[in-house]
């Protein structure tokens, strides 16, 4: 890959670390905080049933997939191609708002009809119910509007910060014996439910939008290979999980996604970046290309750079952090966080050059089909490597899965996306 002799990244980036921090902010607390109530949790309860209250996490994260439909990316690069025209940002912030009320509906229908479905819910159905509602109400978070408009972030960075240390404090206050596990949920519910609630308000008073649901639709058929590619990513990411569920003990299950958790807050703590530079690229894609690809080219070197760094110290810290994390009858956790640890920096290569070359570049159907890829073969790898090799089989699967996506989205660029990190970009790219 050559580069080109222009500004470096101090200079490209420097208008955008407002909003770098920001983000980054909000994601540190998303991080860190849940995760120190973990060790607060796996002291509390039993080995079975933190593993339960662990696989119950994963929906929240599926039914906020659904609810983002292909909004943080799509959405993100409409309200950032209409930088300036504050009636058709206030007219798509309308039609989204609209359209996640829909997908509220369907997310909580859709999860009645597989209670008798999911492992755990008919014994827990307060608690399932609970978790489902967590996810939509972090659904209606309308963080991507405001990394669109590249305003109000300070605010948003308050509430969520505010959020989440009122969630830690209620988990540590109340949650002081086993029984009262479903509060974990019933906390995370309401104050997400409240943020969410104030956001979509004080973003009414500068951009005031109206729901309608003829541009619900509208923007939901739109956005919706976007959708179909984020459907495909959570079924190789969360449904796989669930399928585990089926092949593993509680106990397992447990110390799996006690690792995975892990991973994935490392993975994520990249997002900052990534989420920063996406909507700039979109931006400059029709009017300074050589720019973008400057973005480009950087955001690629700093991220992978970054994850292939956190794996390292992760590996080498694993002997101590599981047994502070979780206490000591979780070291088996240690060889599985070792394993998984592989996987950080080809998701961190996935997470960037997959939105910010073809997503961007609007070749949104060749991303959509490397998923479909990942996700047809993740389901049969999340039977067979733990049925082969257990536990440690398991915390393989993401370092198979992010090879195949890596595989899938090279061949993609290469044929529709050449050149993409010279100095002089193709124009169609």
């Amino acid at each position: 890959m050559r580069r080109d002799n222009g500004p470096g990244p101090l200079s490209l980036f420097r208008p955008l670390f407002g909003v770098f921090f920001s983000l980054g902010a909000i994601k540190a607390t998303q991080i860190v905080l849940p995760l120190l109530a973990i060790p607060w949790l796996a002291r509390i309860l039993d080995m079975r049933t933190f593993g339960i209250l662990m696989y119950f996490s994963i929906l929240p994260s599926m039914v906020e997939t659904l609810m983002n439909w292909g909004f943080t990316l799509g959405a993100v690069r409409d309200v950032a191609f209409a930088r300036g025209g504050r009636h058709r940002q206030a007219a798509i912030l309308g039609a989204v708002t609209s359209a996640k009320f829909l997908l509220a509906g369907f997310c909580l229908l859709g999860a009645l009809l597989l209670v008798p479905v999911i492992p755990y819910a008919r014994e827990y159905p307060g608690v399932y119910l609970l978790a489902i509602l967590y996810g939509v109400a972090r659904g209606f978070r309308p963080l991507w509007f405001y990394r669109g408009v590249r305003q109000g972030m300070r605010r948003v960075t308050i509430w969520e910060t505010l959020a989440n240390l009122t969630i830690l404090a209620l988990i540590v206050l109340l949650i002081d014996r086993p029984e009262r596990w479903g509060l974990y949920f019933a906390f995370n519910f309401l104050c997400r439910a409240l943020v969410s609630a104030y956001l979509l308000r004080d973003l009414s008073k500068s951009w005031p939008f109206r729901l309608n649901l003829k541009r619900a639709w509208r923007i939901l058929r739109k956005t919706r290979t976007l959708f179909a590619n984020n459907l495909t990513n959570m079924v190789h990411a969360e449904t796989a999980k669930l399928v585990l569920g089926y092949f593993l003990l509680p106990a397992e299950m447990g110390i799996y996604l006690a690792a995975d958790k892990i991973i994935k807050a490392v993975s994520d703590a990249s997002e900052p970046l990534t989420q920063t530079i996406y909507p700039e690229i979109c931006a400059l894609r029709h009017g300074n290309a050589k720019t973008a690809g400057r973005m480009l080219f950087w955001s690629l070197i700093v991220t992978v750079g970054l994850l292939l760094l956190a794996a390292l110290l992760l590996w080498f810290t694993a002997p101590w952090l599981i047994p502070l994390a979780l206490g000591a009858k979780y070291a088996e956790a240690i060889p599985i966080l070792n394993i998984m640890v592989a996987a950080l920096p080809i998701m961190g290569m996935n997470g960037v050059i997959g939105p910010q070359v073809l997503v961007a570049s609007g070749h949104e159907r060749p991303y959509f089909f490397s998923s479909v890829f990942v996700a047809a073969a993740s389901l049969p790898l999340a039977m067979l490597l733990p049925t082969l090799f257990g536990l440690k089989g398991a915390a393989c699967l993401n370092i198979v899965l992010s090879l195949l996506f890596f595989a899938a989205l090279a061949i993609c660029i290469r044929k529709y996306c050449p050149g993409f990190l010279s100095p002089t970009p193709n124009p169609e790219s």
